[in-house]
């Protein structure tokens, strides 16, 4: 969504689903070197011209001015356990990679303060 519209600046917000859609895609959006934008020419219209914005193919991208890492370290949000199925699932508040996550790090304990199992 557009955030913020400054005459020849635009602010645009992040869904948690688009944030989540980059995380996915390594090594998208890393490193200035890794972060280019290309735009169609049906995204926006000049005012007060009324034409559409010049495209920016993905092959001529312009590259970020500004790259800002991501630095909040995601948190586990809930967990449900199937012991019928054999199944632990964890869900976490943005998305991780399946292969970093390793089994021996994860503990079940009986209570806050209770045996680990």
């Amino acid at each position: 969504t557009v955030a913020m519209v400054a005459y020849d600046t635009w602010t645009l917000s992040l869904s948690q689903a688009a944030l989540n859609s980059i995380h996915l895609l390594p090594p998208l959006a890393t490193s200035e070197l890794r972060t280019y934008l290309s735009v169609t020419s049906s995204g926006a219209v000049d005012y007060p011209t009324g034409l559409p914005i010049v495209s920016i193919t993905s092959d001529n991208g312009i590259r970020v001015a500004t790259f800002i890492r991501d630095m909040k370290n995601c948190s586990l949000v809930r967990f449900s356990i199937n012991l019928s199925t054999k199944v632990l699932s964890l869900t976490f508040d943005e998305v991780v990679s399946a292969s970093s996550l390793s089994p021996l790090s994860v503990s079940i304990l009986n209570s806050l303060t209770g045996v680990i199992v």
